[in-house]
Formats: C-alpha cells, structure tokens, sequence
C-alpha cells in the first residue's frame, strides 16, 4: 500500500522539475540576439562576401535545480563568400567594426580562416561559395555590452599558389600576406573586435 502512495508523489516532483527546467530553458533561448549587419566589398576584391552574422548567445548553468543565465555572454560571427578569381582560395582575412547605437565605433580588428577549424585546408574553386555559418562560426566571449550594428569587409586572402591580395593592392603579389596578431585571441587563435577569447558554453 505504501508503495502505492509513493509512485504518485515521485511522478509528481519529477513533472514539477521538469516543467521548470523547460521554463528556464526557453526563457533563456528568448535572450539569444541577432545584430544587423553591413558588408563592405572592395571593387578589386577576388572574392565576393555575400553573408556577415553576428548574434549573441547567453550563457546558462544549471547547479543543483537553480539555473541561472548570463545574457548575450558569447559573440558567434559567420561568413559566407563567393570566389570571383580564376584561382583557389586558401584563406580569407576579415575586418569587423562594432558599433553601438549611436554609430560609434566601439572596436574593429581582424579574424582569418586560418582561425577557424571548419576552415582547415580550405580550398575554394573559382567560381565556388564557401560558408562559416552556424556552428561553422567563430565563437567569442562577449565584451561588448552597449554593441549595436556590425561592418564585414574581406581585406586579405592568400591563393593555392602562394600569392596574396590584400585591400588597395592590385594585383594579387607573390609575398603571402600574414595575418597581423591582436591582443585578443579566441581559442582556436582567431580574433575579433568586439569579443575577447573564451570557450563556447
């Protein structure tokens, strides 16, 4: 008989957790923030970019049964580029500018696909498009609370065969550009201006 009266009241507190687990979460995933974005393409750019995303994931840890949510904590940025040369891409070197509301510039740096480890060995064919979207993307710890808008431009990429083009010089030279090191780095060495390294949660 006992048992009996147990089951109900172990089914009970199991649906009770649950359902607060499930309000917590969704809470959470409402918070999740899209930024606009703008790109910028230098007319003597040998490649095209066709997609800059920028959005902020927050940070949830759950200890014991309280969870707690740090909003808009991480940074994730995603690319999508078409190749217009008539060579292999290998890498591309992105400029990011963070504004905030006012069209201040609070940040700008540089991240390259070297960075990136859906980028390893990456080759692009002439005429090909080649993405960092979604969990391709860079992650970042966010450091930027008052960030509005975002600028992409493309100003660097290194061909198959070791030349480099790099913005406002034209033609691509022999020597091979090298990404220039900032003072923030992500966990797999990238970088980016408005975000300082950390893992993803």
């Amino acid at each position: 008989m006992g048992t009996g009266r147990a089951i109900p009241r172990a089914l009970s507190r199991y649906c009770i957790l649950l359902a607060g687990f499930i309000l917590a979460s969704s809470t959470a995933a409402i918070a999740d923030k899209d930024y606009p974005t703008s790109i910028v393409n230098d007319s003597d750019s040998p490649v095209t970019l066709t997609k800059c995303e920028v959005w902020a994931r927050d940070a949830n840890k759950t200890i014991l049964y309280a969870h707690a949510s740090i909003p808009n904590a991480f940074i994730d940025l995603g690319v999508a580029f078409t190749n217009t040369s008539s060579k292999s891409v290998s890498v591309i070197r992105v400029n990011v500018a963070a504004y905030d509301a006012f069209d201040t510039l609070l940040k700008a740096g540089a991240v390259d696909s070297t960075s990136n480890r859906s980028a390893d060995k990456m080759s692009v064919a002439p005429g090909s498009s080649f993405d960092l979207l979604g969990p391709r993307s860079w992650n970042f710890r966010n450091d930027a609370p008052s960030l509005d808008h975002v600028s992409c431009e493309i100003t660097a990429v290194r061909f198959a065969d070791g030349t480099a083009w790099t913005v406002g010089a034209s033609p691509p030279s022999q020597q091979v550009a090298t990404p220039a090191p900032t003072s923030s780095t992500s966990p797999s060495g990238s970088t980016v201006p408005l975000a300082s390294s950390s893992p993803s949660p």
